[in-house]
């Protein structure tokens, strides 16, 4: 989830912030895209014929420190984002920006779509349609929202729930499973809100330790974008998939051993049903720590090839960043696994049996 909404985002123009940086002065006219026939050594510098994709032919120049920091090179065929701007005498200049990567990234979600209907059939297809609505609802409500200054974390909160619900009942239809996931989801998230708040306050994060919260707070401030309140709410978003994942197993598991065994009383079934959900846990926490430090791996090596004390490397608004997300996150999941336990054995009806009453 968290990778197809940095995808959306990007699509959204965030890729602008960057832009300007490249540019250095001038004033940014508009971005297109285009393919480069051929590159040329012009008074020391590199630069680049580019036909547009409205049929023009361009001279385009590279910001080679730019390029070289970021270990990206362009060579003839690539397709590329050219920024238009104005520089400091008024006339109009080309610079190239990205590599554009429409096409790829088709083909690489293609991919995805074919090994879901492959492996899952119309199941799949299904989860595909939850997914699309829960993109749907970040980037054109709770995105928005946060961008023109609404509190995060209630926008956040309000968002995931009716992203949940929506999710769940598509995919699982309207059941005690379902309402027992979705109350358990709900309010481990609701618990993992208040308990990041108090971190974030704790740790005093500032909410700018990533180059993107950074870039937001230096164009936010006259919004008034609360970068600490976007950090949690960020945290949130990011055990959300996790959260749904353990919860409706979770319900499936109290709901197979009530059937598997009628007799079994409340404290027995949600009992057993522990037993296998600690189980899941201990995978299931392995995998959101290690999906974490997989994003940080970059910031790790950094680090590791710096001279700093161990002590200032962890104290770093980073690493701490990280270091709460993980936390937080793996404590929400802790408490997602015996709230829907309790809830599925409340809402899963034990049935009178005849043994029940042969002691009468």
């Amino acid at each position: 989830m968290r990778a197809f909404l940095i995808i959306g985002l990007t699509l959204f123009g965030l890729t602008g912030i960057a832009v300007h940086a490249q540019t250095g002065s001038g004033q940014i006219e508009r971005q297109t895209t285009g393919t480069i026939l051929d590159r040329l050594m012009t008074s020391g510098e590199m630069t680049y014929q580019v036909k547009l994709q409205d049929g023009q032919t361009v001279t385009v120049g590279d910001n080679e420190s730019v390029s070289t920091a970021a270990g990206r090179s362009f060579f003839p065929g690539d397709r590329v984002v050219v920024t238009v701007y104005r520089d400091i005498d008024g006339l109009t200049r080309y610079l190239l920006a990205d590599h554009a990567r429409g096409d790829a990234l088709l083909w690489v979600v293609g991919l995805f779509l074919v090994a879901i209907w492959w492996f899952t059939r119309s199941r799949g297809l299904r989860s595909l349609v939850s997914l699309g609505v829960s993109l749907v609802m970040l980037i054109l409500w709770v995105v928005p929202s946060i961008a023109n200054g609404s509190n995060p974390v209630v926008i956040t909160l309000i968002g995931a729930s009716l992203i949940l619900a929506i999710t769940l009942l598509w995919t699982e239809g309207l059941t005690r499973m379902t309402a027992a996931a979705l109350g358990g989801t709900v309010g481990a998230m609701m618990v993992t809100g208040f308990l990041s708040a108090w971190a974030i306050s704790f740790t005093k994060l500032s909410g700018l330790g990533s180059e993107e919260a950074f870039a937001l707070g230096s164009i936010g401030l006259s919004r008034s974008i609360d970068l600490s309140g976007l950090l949690l709410a960020g945290i949130l978003v990011g055990i959300l998939g996790v959260l749904d994942d353990v919860a409706v197993a979770q319900a499936a598991t109290v709901a197979e051993l009530r059937h598997a065994n009628p007799t079994l009383t409340n404290r027995a079934l949600y009992q057993a049903a522990m037993r296998v959900g600690r189980s899941h846990l201990v995978a299931i926490i392995n995998t959101l720590a290690l999906a974490y430090a997989g994003t940080a791996l970059p910031l790790l090596v950094l680090f590791r090839l710096s001279d700093q004390p161990f002590g200032m490397i962890v104290s770093s608004e980073l690493v701490a960043t990280e270091i709460v997300r993980t936390v937080l996150g793996s404590i929400g999941l802790l408490l997602a696994v015996p709230l829907t336990t309790i809830l599925a054995v409340i809402l899963q009806v034990r049935p009178h049996s005849s043994a029940s009453h042969s002691h009468a």
